[in-house]
């Protein structure tokens, strides 16, 4: 491992060059992301305006089948051009962080930019969250790049990119800092940490400088569940372990059907595109992710049966475009199913007689919290998600039981978090070519941390007995504030972090088998 002095050596003074670094990224990323939502936001709204004509002028409607095809063939352009663009782009960054996919990060940006433009704009059931996340990881690859840092640096400045990705994004830099690290990162080390901390920081400050400071979810009309009808919590848990199972189950099916379908790129994309405008020129309730429904239980109009035919509408729509391969995420769907599941349950219980009305939208509330725990599998981004869109960490009990004990359900009944399967159908389908050029795309060594979790197979073992394969070295153990020195009859205890040198050759085999030693 030739690379082992310069690596150990850049490790002593990198932290303050990652924090540094990160502040770059920070800018960089947040002013591309408010960018990019400023300008889906005027084509949004330009939109609305030619559907409202073509739904009243025959003309006007006629003009529609051209856009569409133009539409597809521009997407399709983007998507065959650059295949990583697809859905959201959150697995295809945590997929190059482990080492497993390799693309050029500067034109997946670029392409990511125009089509989730158009998809975006056009009105489609897709949230900008997702390639906001992928399009900050290729601002911090890019900075990374230009300042020419060690690979084990780069890592870390992705990973500052999703951070501030996911911060401009939702204007959430808490919710930015540890979705990074919680499902993008997979270690809350100290350098991924200072690196996401300063990237987070400088994009929320340019997304609220522009786009303003109001929180989004912001509703005057909360009122909380009292303690003595906390019982409906575990109730809206099962709820919502149901929705989720169900939202795993159709994305995930829908995209093996799309795989199988013997048809072109183009014609799968052209399909989102037809049945999206068609709902839209019978509903225009139904353009765009569907913010607008969250707020509901404000207005109070809507009964059982519309909500439900919302819900399912909405996941036909979200499931059809995301399936396709068109750029654009599920993540602020998800939330949007999460909010219209607690809407049915409190319209349920205030029929019978349980619950009152005003109480529904706080329902509604924590329920997108407990939805994103069960299909991400990141409770604590979504606990910390709400609290900071709605500007109030006054619900963090209600948000904790939930989102906690939907989790705790997901795992019990085993169903698989959305972005690792999502990952893992990439990784399936992609080019034997592509996967190995993500292999063999460094030929020395790279410097990482692991944390030891309290009761792994790390925990309590000696260095010497750990069973550590050739090409990993383990260079030093990181307790409270001090690096030991490890040796053959060092202790490893859990809540160490290992600093391990390893074989980039061989990054995704070792990654993979020192997570399953280190972790329960």
């Amino acid at each position: 491992m030739n690379s082992y002095t310069s690596e150990l050596a850049a490790r002593h003074r990198n932290k303050l060059h990652v924090a540094a670094a990160g502040l770059l990224v920070g800018l960089l990323a947040g002013t591309v992301i408010v960018c990019f939502r400023l300008a889906i936001g005027q084509i949004q709204k330009l939109v609305r305006v030619y559907y409202a004509l073509a739904r009243h002028n025959w003309l006007w409607g006629l003009s529609l089948i051209p856009t569409v095809l133009v539409l597809t063939a521009i997407c399709t352009w983007f998507v065959k051009r650059q295949p990583m663009i697809s859905g959201s782009g959150i697995p295809q960054v945590a997929g190059s962080l482990g080492g497993r996919l390799k693309f050029s990060w500067l034109k997946v940006m670029l392409a990511k930019i125009g089509g989730g433009l158009l998809a975006l704009g056009s009105g489609l059931t897709l949230g900008r969250e997702g390639p906001s996340v992928q399009i900050g990881a290729s601002c911090g690859a890019i900075i990374a790049k230009l300042l020419h840092r060690p690979i084990s640096e780069q890592k870390y400045l992705i990973s500052a990119g999703a951070a501030s990705g996911m911060t401009a994004a939702f204007a959430a830099p808490l919710s930015g800092v540890v979705f990074a690290l919680e499902e993008v990162h997979h270690n809350f080390s100290s350098l991924a940490l200072v690196s996401a901390m300063a990237g987070s920081v400088v994009a929320d400050f340019i997304t609220k400088k522009i786009l303003g400071s109001k929180p989004e979810l912001a509703f005057a009309e909360i009122v909380p569940l009292p303690f003595n009808q906390y019982w409906i919590i575990v109730l809206l848990a099962v709820i919502l372990a149901v929705s989720a199972h169900i939202f795993i189950r159709v994305i995930i099916g829908g995209k093996k059907l799309y795989a199988r379908l013997p048809v072109p790129l183009a014609v799968k994309i052209a399909l989102p595109f037809i049945c999206t405008l068609a709902v839209i020129l019978l509903d225009g309730q139904f353009f765009g992710a569907g913010q607008e429904f969250i707020a509901l239980p404000i207005h109070g109009s809507q009964t059982l049966t519309e909500l439900i035919i919302l819900y399912a509408v909405k996941l036909f729509l979200l499931a059809i475009a995301f399936c396709s391969g068109l750029p654009g995420g599920i993540f602020f769907p998800l939330l949007v199913l999460g909010a219209l599941t607690g809407n049915i349950l409190g319209t349920v219980l205030h029929q019978v007689g349980v619950l009152d009305a005003k109480y529904i939208l706080f329902v509604v509330m924590i329920s997108m919290a407990g939805h994103f725990a069960g299909i991400v599998r990141a409770p604590v981004t979504g606990i910390l998600l709400i609290c900071e869109m709605s500007g109030s960490f006054e619900y963090f009990l209600p948000l904790v039981l939930v989102a906690v004990g939907v989790y705790l359900l997901m795992e019990w009944t085993g169903a698989e978090p959305i972005y690792e399967t999502l990952l893992d159908m990439i990784l399936h389908n992609k080019s034997e070519k592509a996967v190995i050029a993500a292999k063999n795309e460094y030929d020395d060594g790279i410097l990482m941390e692991f944390a030891v979790q309290h009761g792994s197979a790390f925990d309590g073992a000696e260095i010497a007995d750990l069973g550590c394969p050739n090409d990993i070295l383990i260079v030093a153990i990181k307790r409270g504030g001090k690096e030991l020195i490890p040796r053959g009859n060092s202790v490893v205890h859990g809540g160490d972090y290992l600093v391990v040198m390893l074989a980039k050759k061989k990054q995704v085999e070792i990654i993979d088998w020192l997570h399953s030693r280190c972790e329960i």
